[in-house]
């Protein structure tokens, strides 16, 4: 299996960023991450000139036959955790608890038998997943922290194992990277962190035919999630929710207004993050409302 390592990073998503690994679709392979932090372990200059290091992700990875106008199709077919303790930091004037918290604080989390041990009374279960995951955006460059329509830092709480996160493309190979892998975050991510790892995930990419997509899609082995990022919540609400409508009218074959409805009464309208230079929305479904042969 071919591997892209975790010393191959990118701090923004951009068509002008080196090629790191080339796969063919439909191959597996093995993706490593630092952690978040890339080894810092000393945070007092975490917000000045180390900042940078706090958003690196590893990329890129050029797909072939991936080409623009189409979606991708990432499988997140295995995730490992490659140490043994995670790193949460809470950020002074950051973040939704903001001018409550008025010096930086870290707190080491050792990660055992399948538990973060918060402390000695309180040890909650991990879920590992991925926070940013992208493609090269349509115009420029957006820094990896930023989440968008091309993915970034969406920090969706349920991209894990056994899940696939579905793209727009907008260049040759789509230029794929992704990082941030966390042991346990609430939806919020509210102190700007959540439990951060180091890690290894095996993915698969491919097309999906037929298809076309604004924004990310994620879609679990019991949800189907439209996310979108904007500068409110409202407003990325509101994209979040029109994309499912739309995609729910396409699927089962009903007008708009119809469609909405049918949100209105199944949807589920949760925070992704609310702690990102865009904050992000994602709105959840049955599987069973959305007929899933067009995303194969």
């Amino acid at each position: 299996m071919r591997k892209i390592g975790k010393d191959s990073l990118i701090y923004a998503y951009s068509a002008k960023s080196s090629v790191a690994l080339e796969v063919e679709l439909g191959e597996s392979f093995l993706l490593e991450t630092h952690d978040r932090f890339t080894g810092i372990t000393d945070f007092s200059n975490i917000l000045g000139s180390d900042a940078t290091r706090n958003n690196a992700v590893t990329g890129n990875v050029f797909v072939k036959g991936a080409k623009p106008g189409k979606v991708l199709k990432v499988e997140l077919q295995r995730l490992e955790i490659t140490q043994k303790e995670g790193m949460i930091v809470a950020f002074p004037k950051r973040g939704a608890f903001g001018g409550k918290i008025h010096e930086t604080r870290s707190k080491g989390i050792p990660l055992e038998k399948g538990f973060a041990i918060f402390n000695e009374k309180i040890k909650l279960p991990i879920s590992p997943h991925i926070g940013r995951i992208g493609v090269a955006p349509a115009i420029g460059e957006i820094p990896t922290a930023i989440p968008d329509s091309h993915g970034g830092n969406l920090d969706n709480k349920h991209f894990v194992e056994g899940t696939a996160i579905y793209l727009p493309i907008f260049h040759e190979g789509a230029l794929l990277g992704a990082g941030d892998f966390h042991a346990l975050m609430g939806d919020g991510e509210s102190v700007l962190s959540g439990i951060e790892v180091a890690g290894q995930a095996v993915l698969r990419c491919s097309l999906v035919k037929n298809f076309s997509l604004t924004d990310p899609l994620l879609v679990t082995k019991e949800k189907v999630m439209t996310m979108a990022s904007a500068k409110t919540l409202e407003e990325a609400s509101r994209k979040a929710l029109d994309n499912m409508a739309i995609l729910l009218s396409e699927s089962q074959q009903i007008d708009y207004i119809e469609a909405a409805m049918l949100v209105s009464i199944a949807g589920d309208v949760h925070v992704c993050q609310l702690v990102n230079p865009q904050v992000t929305v994602k709105v959840m479904v049955e599987q069973s409302l959305l007929p899933l042969f067009f995303l194969q």
